[in-house]
């Protein structure tokens, strides 16, 4: 049995990732303020050796961020695209 692609769930699910993608960048870059405010930054909410080694390690995490969300808008356009290749197929 040929399974068909429901091109209506398909729409949903791309703009689904769209307002996901939204969020997860809108918390990475507030979760990001977080832990400069924050950490071992001398204000005393969290200061020290402890605090300096999760620092560092969220720093290097953060610069992972642009490519992660990169992949997730790089996936929206090819299923876009998708999309509109499908939907002009149909119509013809």
């Amino acid at each position: 049995m040929q399974e068909q692609i429901n091109l209506d769930e398909l729409e949903k699910a791309v703009l689904n990732l769209e307002e996901l993608t939204e969020k997860v960048n809108y918390t990475l870059n507030h979760a990001n303020k977080v832990v400069e405010e924050n950490i071992n930054s001398g204000r005393g909410v969290w200061d020290g050796q402890m605090a300096e080694f999760y620092k560092r390690r969220w720093e290097t995490l953060q610069k992972e961020f642009p490519s992660i969300l990169e992949t997730f808008s790089d996936q929206e356009k090819n299923l876009k695209e998708y999309l509109e290749n499908m939907k002009r197929v149909e119509s013809v």
